[in-house]
């Protein structure tokens, strides 16, 4: 008998043992990549894309110093970049650092989230739309700082989960470390995990729903009780300003100047500009949230989108209890909006707001 023929029923019942998710996952890992690495160093470098790379050669401080004074971002891309440039220099290299971040966020998505309590159904629709999003693959492949910072936000997620089930603080502490120093969107990020970590409150740690006013304002006593279940975010807050503060003084100091990034030109529209008018703040606010959610979403998976939402508050209302992605969502969409207010940081359809994909 042929050898061949004797090892097929084998092969056959080794691969029906291969679970559904995991071939659906490569799939989309696979497609991820040839979409993000194809034809990556075909077009001409573009002006932003250049002066990055001159600013991440020469010594170290020299890339430092060029960062505070010729660039709007934090010090970590400029240094991945002057890494790479150690080695090579060449339109590829220069842009292989976020292509493969870009990746790397979609590998996350699938194999990361699912262990932290995402259902993997969720994970992957989250992932078709990532894998395919317009803005998510053209940015992969553009030498900046906008995909790698997707790719953190999608650890942010995971540490909180982690966190919320399981109170490890790991993943969580070195994410909200890293943000700010990758990218200024994901200081407000990071502010929104530490805000929804706050409300959630881990699991097994509280006695009543979470999301509840009362848990709160039902006297000292209370209060103390629901404060002392949290005083483990002490650790993963401390690093959140240890970044923060390390980002302000390496690079932000040097590059903001009275209010937010590109306020008085190209952005100008991405920022609040009237005054305390309840209805202009409200109608700012709705159509920029909605400028920035169809910049992510294809218009129709927008409104599934919203309808499935408004139905899981519904349930969440009936419960007395939120599901924390579902609230990270709501207060990540709150601060974005408060920072736009407050000329801070743009909403809107841009670049800029990369940094929501995941959530």
């Amino acid at each position: 008998m042929n050898p061949a023929a004797q090892t097929l029923p084998a092969m056959q019942e080794r691969a029906a043992k291969i679970p559904w998710y995991y071939l659906a996952a490569l799939l989309l890992l696979i497609i991820a990549a040839a979409l993000r690495f194809h034809d990556l160093s075909g077009n001409a470098i573009y002006t932003d894309e250049a002066a990055i790379a001159f600013n991440s050669r020469g010594t170290l401080p020299g890339v430092i110093s060029a960062t505070r004074h010729n660039n709007s971002s934090p010090i970590l891309y400029p240094l991945l970049s002057w890494g790479i440039q150690q080695v090579d220099r060449s339109p590829f290299s220069i842009r292989i650092v976020p292509a493969l971040a870009s990746v790397l966020t979609v590998a996350a998505m699938l194999f990361l989230l699912p262990r932290v309590g995402v259902s993997r159904p969720a994970a992957l629709l989250a992932v078709l739309l990532a894998t395919l999003s317009t803005a998510a693959v053209e940015y992969a492949q553009f030498a900046r700082e906008y995909s790698i910072d997707t790719l953190i936000a999608v650890l942010m997620i995971a540490g909180l989960l982690w966190y919320l089930q399981a109170g490890r603080k790991a993943l969580l502490g070195a994410s909200l470390f890293l943000a700010p120093l990758t990218q200024y969107g994901l200081v407000l990020f990071g502010g929104a995990i530490l805000l929804t970590a706050l409300l959630a409150g881990r699991a097994g740690n509280n006695r009543e729903p979470t999301v509840q006013a009362k848990g709160i304002a039902a006297g000292p006593a209370r209060l103390w009780s629901w404060l002392k279940q949290r005083l483990d975010l002490a650790i993963p807050a401390a690093l959140f300003l240890a970044g923060s503060v390390s980002s302000y003084f390496l690079t932000l100091r040097h590059q903001a100047a009275g209010g937010g990034f590109a306020a008085g030109s190209y952005l100008a529209s991405h920022y609040y500009s009237g005054g305390l008018d309840p209805v202009a703040i409200l109608s700012f606010a709705a159509t920029h949230l909605g400028l920035m959610l169809n910049y992510h979403l294809p218009a129709v998976v927008l409104a599934l989108t919203l309808i499935t939402l408004g139905l899981l508050l519904l349930a969440s209302w009936q419960r007395r209890r939120l599901d924390p992605i579902a609230l990270l969502f709501l207060t990540t969409l709150a601060v974005a909006a408060g920072a736009a207010l407050l000329q801070l940081y743009p909403l809107g359809g841009s670049r800029q707001s990369l940094y929501l994909g995941p959530v």
